[in-house]
């Protein structure tokens, strides 16, 4: 059981990184163009032709990977938070089934995880950026919480330590690791009806060892395209152990609203959150 949700997560994770961003620590810009023989890393193979996300701008990607087939959600937007205009990134997962088990099947599915990152700065930056938390806040079902939250709680304490940090690229295994590019070749696709311009790029990985444990080489295919949000059409990929792929079922510019529907000035006034 532990394998397989392991499986499922890590799928979940894949998904959020076809789609990241800054205030505390800029990215560079994914590259403007790729030439077979060129190298790229893994973070910015999947930034490549991403234009920068906009409030109101959403994905919904689905995600086949150690036996779960998952549906991420991720929505960007931005709400007054202490009289501010304060940017959040927001992901949805809800598990479809599993194949082979009894574990979040589709006729016993768990309820979706839904959690709204609140970031420092006053644009999203480029995939790869890292931003500080002001703070998380998480929902299942109909309940929701504050997490990680910067300001002080209902008994005056804030949490210890230094800000918390939230990139996309967290799901992404080893996201600096360079790879040299195969195959780069134009591709017409359809997402939900609507052609899209992509283009195809397959990727080789090289091995790479960490705390001691090899880490096999790797073949990555993505599907870009500059006309959805993140950029990412579809991919495909073994990522440890575990082969994953991803497709792009739905977006939408301009017109993402959060589901939940408390906002965070709310959630401070509550004790205890809602």
């Amino acid at each position: 059981m532990r394998a397989r949700l392991n499986g499922a997560a890590l799928a979940a994770l894949l998904a959020l990184s076809t789609e990241a961003f800054v205030a505390a620590c800029p990215a560079s810009a994914a590259p403007n163009a790729l030439h077979p023989g060129d190298n790229v890393s893994l973070a910015d193979l999947y930034g490549y032709l991403s234009a920068l996300p906009q409030p109101g701008d959403w994905v919904r990607v689905r995600v086949q990977g150690g036996g779960a087939i998952t549906s991420v959600t991720t929505g960007f937007g931005a709400e007054s938070v202490g009289g501010k205009r304060t940017l959040w990134i927001e992901t949805r997962v809800e598990a479809q089934s599993v194949s082979g088990g009894v574990v979040m099947t589709s006729t016993n599915a768990a309820p979706p995880v839904i959690s709204k990152t609140y970031i420092v700065g006053d644009a999203f930056g480029p995939f790869g950026s890292s931003y500080q938390v002001i703070a998380t806040v998480a929902a299942i079902g109909d309940k929701a919480f504050r997490m990680n939250d910067r300001a002080a709680d209902s008994l005056g304490v804030a949490p210890a330590g230094p800000p918390s940090t939230f990139s996309l690229t967290d799901g992404l295994p080893f996201a600096a690791r360079l790879g040299t590019v195969l195959v780069i070749e134009p591709k017409d696709m359809n997402v939900g009806g609507m052609p899209v311009h992509a283009t195809h790029l397959v990727v080789s990985f090289p091995s790479v060892s960490a705390a001691g444990v090899a880490v096999p080489s790797t073949l990555i295919e993505v599907w870009q395209s500059p006309d959805v949000p993140l950029g990412t059409v579809a991919s495909s990929g073994t990522m440890l152990g575990v082969t994953l792929s991803t497709t792009l079922a739905a977006f939408g510019r301009g017109d993402y609203r959060s589901a939940i529907g408390v906002g965070l000035d709310t959630l401070r006034n509550q004790t205890g959150g809602a």
